[in-house]
């Protein structure tokens, strides 16, 4: 993890986030979309970065928000620690 970019495992595939000012601007249209909480940001965290990064790619994104969100169900309800480094980095990161 280092300077806004961070990789993650879902469902055995490791992915990587970006935080950049793309991934910025996804998270606050999807927080001024709805009513915050903390599931719903570190989704909106989780998708913003991931958006972010399938872009600078040049790579349309394989995931959708739905598939994000049960990603971060599962790693919520089994308490995985990559959701705080996520934070972390999304929180360190120049975005």
């Amino acid at each position: 993890m280092s300077n806004g970019l961070i990789k993650m495992n879902i469902a055995g595939k490791m992915i990587q986030l970006t935080f950049g000012m793309m991934a910025v601007e996804e998270i606050g249209n999807r927080q001024a979309g709805g009513t915050p909480g903390w599931f719903k940001l570190i989704t909106d965290v989780v998708y913003g970065g991931y958006l972010n990064d399938q872009y600078l790619e040049g790579k349309a994104p394989e995931m959708s928000y739905r598939d994000i969100a049960g990603y971060v169900d599962e790693m919520v309800a089994q308490k995985d620690n990559q959701l705080e480094d996520i934070f972390k980095c999304f929180a360190d990161s120049k975005a």
